[in-house]
């Protein structure tokens, strides 16, 4: 359905500027959007319909060519207008994805709330389409043209796509690496040596691992699975090694192509609630937001809802009409990954007379065989064949050893509680409606809030499945049938607590009570003593109170400091031997002395400032090295798993390996054969040795390191280039992409935001591009924040552009 649309200037519109309250509509088919000098939209409608189809036609201005591309991945289309660069990415999606009529009826369920706000706002986007190709000199995105195609009119179902495929692992976890680790220790090691290596490695559960939810606390029951030492699924398995290899290839030309698309790959999150008791001036806090991939445009979509119930400002995903971080006058919520095992990997027993049988319940079962055809670009289409079992979708065969994988979600069948955990999220009004709406959540999530009445909250949610017995979850299922999934944790037994006695919580997706399983995402973010949660309980012990000003000052603390400083610098400063003899050693422990663990380039040189730094990052990793190739060959590098140079989750067994029998998990054996001394020292010796020769000199003083930098890259589809504000390259940080500082003062919530790189991705036909494209970086790289607008008077006062739509 065309709107009629009406645009003023700020100017016309202060002459109203004493009205404070929000608007009323002249009509029931009537929206208001203002936007502000940042250009978020501020959504004004007197209904529901009105409010989301607002939402579908001002993220369609902002960025339909980066909806259009999300619609086109997750339908599995990208290569008609693309390319064959498209067509892994294609399969992929098809693999996982819904067949048409099984998400049709997915959506029937839906309550009819629900299938109001996907038809408003799929209603908004094609109204925007339609006005696009009516203009398209000023409103159809370059890209349009530059890749010879226009965006097509939506349907429900496309908008539905984007909300139930956007957290889905395609591959499912890391149970074929875990496999292929196991079996290459038990070869090298024996069968004894060789599980308690592994169990090491990637370890079940570590007493020592920071929780979000206090030990002391009366939280509700863990949940966890019965634990047991006879696995099984235990042994080692022919051919695994080279079926990891394959599916880690896979997985990376997959990510490479959703990077490129701006899909996210990861859901790096964190949150801080800070209760009344301790606060100043005594109002609940809130700190916190999502780490994601740097692109430009960003996966993230500001936007302000008001009206029919809603009054709240957050965050929503691109082509997501609810918001996973929000502020309302009532409540405040931040939604973090929960780092869960909620899927596996079964291994299929493939019949060796016809391998597109397998072995089920006593019997040899045809797999469910779909051929589906893929149109290419400026080539012929190209037809695909995909095989499932009762499982899910078999991602690889390796009929050499007449075995194949699938991949099953727990969330399979309710794909759709990632919108409506979020949508009735917007709605709450205290933490125990926000509870109730987190419980709604099905892939693994937590939500953390805080209410105007001074109460703090943490829900761990998600569908966990209950493994049969004896089944190590960290490793490939047999699929014969006699290990099937026993069910699903009631949501009542999922960890939660609210207003605990320490008067915080926190969480970076990090484990949510003690005793709690991770399974295999131990290999991707891995719950130790070290886990980069800790940052956060150290500063909450040293600070007795804290202010909303304070939370600036946390997020720069947590976004620059070296999460692996305050645990292994005092192992290399105290390591003494005989044994091991330079003269270089006590200069190089001086400049790590002298070093504070921030990762800083406070001169502005593109330098890090301190040396000792330089040695630190040098020392660290051959001492990983030195310590665990021998024991874990190729696989010693996921002792300590890294991103853009940074080391962001610490190394928790090297930790445990230093602390040894002292530890809350001790290791199985001494990892540094009686030598931890000689294995740091002679570690140091090395990097002094590598450093000399990188830099050239054997002066420790000029072996400043150059900054690492957070680049925001033009996902393939994106072109802008041009702006002086998109070349901004600041240093990196461990710190959200959308941050929110929030204290829930009466009667609006104060706070301020940053939502990099910028609220726009639309470039004109003719270059000319948006202000709002990359118009946030400065403010990230400067430690600046722009304030959140919730009163009606202050989003009038700041708007720059108002548009008034019928409906």
């Amino acid at each position: 359905m065309k709107s009629k649309v009406f645009i003023t200037t700020t100017t016309f519109f202060l002459f109203l500027s004493f009205f404070i309250f929000i608007p009323s509509q002249s009509s029931a088919d009537e929206v208001t959007i203002y936007r502000d000098n940042f250009g978020v939209p501020h959504i004004y409608s007197g209904t529901s319909r009105g409010l989301f189809y607002g939402l579908g036609y001002a993220m369609a201005q902002d960025r339909l060519f980066q909806l259009e591309s999300f619609k086109r991945a997750f339908s599995s289309r990208l290569s008609e207008v693309f390319g064959s660069f498209c067509l892994y990415p294609d399969y992929m999606f098809t693999l996982c994805g819904y067949t048409h009529d099984e998400l049709q009826g997915l959506y029937d369920s839906l309550d009819e709330e629900y299938k109001t706000v996907y038809s408003s706002f799929t209603d908004g986007i094609n109204a925007y389409i339609d006005e696009a190709l009516a203009d398209r000199e000023n409103k159809l995105p370059i890209e349009f043209q530059t890749y010879g195609f226009d965006p097509e009119s939506w349907t429900v179902l496309d908008t539905a796509l984007l909300t139930v495929q956007i957290m889905k692992k395609p591959f499912g976890g890391y149970e074929t690496t875990a496999a292929s680790i196991l079996s290459d220790l038990i070869e090298t090691h024996g069968e004894e040596e060789g599980n308690a290596i592994f169990d090491d490695l990637i370890w079940i559960d570590d007493p020592g691992s920071p929780t979000s939810i206090p030990s002391s606390s009366k939280a509700q029951s863990q949940g966890n699975p019965k634990k047991t030492k006879t696995w099984v699924n235990r042994k080692p398995m022919r051919g695994i090694e080279k079926v990891a290899r394959e599916l880690r290839d896979k997985q990376d030309e997959f990510n490479s192509a959703l990077k490129l698309l701006g899909i996210p790959i990861n859901f790096d999150c964190m949150a801080l609630a800070i209760s009344p008791s301790r606060s100043v001036p005594g109002n609940a806090l809130l700190f916190g937001g999502p780490q994601e991939e740097l692109s430009i445009p960003s996966i993230f979509y500001e936007v302000g809802l008001h009206g029919a119930g809603f009054d709240i400002i957050g965050i929503a995903g691109v082509g997501m009409p609810a918001m996973f971080y929000g502020v309302s006058r009532d409540c405040a919520y931040l939604w973090t990954g929960g780092m869960g095992n909620s899927e596996d990997i079964f291994v299929e027993t493939l019949n060796p007379e016809n391998t597109n049988q397998y072995w089920y319940n006593g019997e040899w079962k045809d797999m469910e065989v779909r051929t589906f055809t893929i149109n290419v670009k400026d080539s012929a289409p190209v037809t695909k064949t995909i095989y499932y079992t009762v499982h899910g979708p078999i991602t690889t065969k390796d009929t050499e050893n007449l075995v194949a994988y699938s991949v099953k979600w727990a969330n399979w069948d309710n794909p759709f509680g990632i919108f409506t955990s979020y949508y009735e999220a917007m709605k709450a009004k205290n933490v125990w409606q926000l509870e109730r709406a987190a419980k709604l959540f099905s892939p693994t999530g937590t939500f953390t809030g805080v209410d105007r009445e001074g109460n703090i909250g943490f829900f761990y949610v998600g569908m966990y499945q209950i493994e049969a017995e004896g089944v190590d979850n960290r490793l490939p299922v047999p699929g014969t049938g006699e290990y099937e999934w026993q069910g699903f944790l009631p949501k009542s037994e999922l960890p939660s607590i609210i207003n605990p006695e320490q008067g915080y919580l926190t969480t970076w997706n990090s484990k949510p009570i003690a005793g709690w399983e991770q399974g295999d995402c131990q290999l991707m973010i891995p719950w130790g003593p070290d886990q980069r949660v800790y940052r956060f309980n150290e500063i909450m012990k040293e600070r007795k109170h804290l202010s909303f000003d304070d939370l600036k000052e946390i997020n720069r603390d947590i976004a620059m400091k070296d999460l692996r400083f305050s645990w292994f610098k005092p192992y290399l400063l105290s390591a003494e031997s005989k044994k091991v003899k330079d003269s270089r050693i006590k200069k190089a422990k001086s400049y790590v002395k002298s070093w504070n663990g921030y990762r800083e380039d406070l001169d502005g040189d593109g330098y890090y400032d301190n040396v000792g730094l330089t040695i630190f990052d040098a020392w660290m990793n051959r001492a990983l090295q030195n310590t665990f190739e021998d024991e874990l060959g190729e696989y010693w590098t996921y002792v300590s798993p890294s991103s853009d140079g940074i080391y962001e989750h610490g190394a928790a067994l090297f930790l445990r390996a230093l602390q040894g029998k002292k530890a809350a998990l001790p290791p199985s054996r001494d990892y540094f054969n009686g030598e931890k001394n000689e294995v740091l020292l002679k570690s140091l010796v090395e990097a002094l040795d590598e450093l000399e020769t990188e830099f050239g000199t054997s002066d420790m003083s000029a072996w400043k390191r150059e900054i690492t930098k957070m680049h925001y890259e033009p996902s393939f589809m994106g072109l802008p280039t041009s702006d002086s504000s998109c070349e901004i390259t600041p240093i990196y940080m461990e710190r959200p992409l959308a941050d929110y500082c929030i204290e829930m003062t009466n009667p609006f919530p104060t706070g301020v935001n940053t939502c990099t790189p910028g609220e726009s991705g639309f470039t004109k036909m003719d270059g000319t591009m948006s202000e709002h494209i990359c118009d946030q970086i400065e403010l990230q790289e400067n430690w600046e924040y722009k304030d959140l607008l919730l009163r009606f008077s202050d989003v009038k006062k700041n708007a720059t552009e108002v548009i008034n739509l019928t409906y």
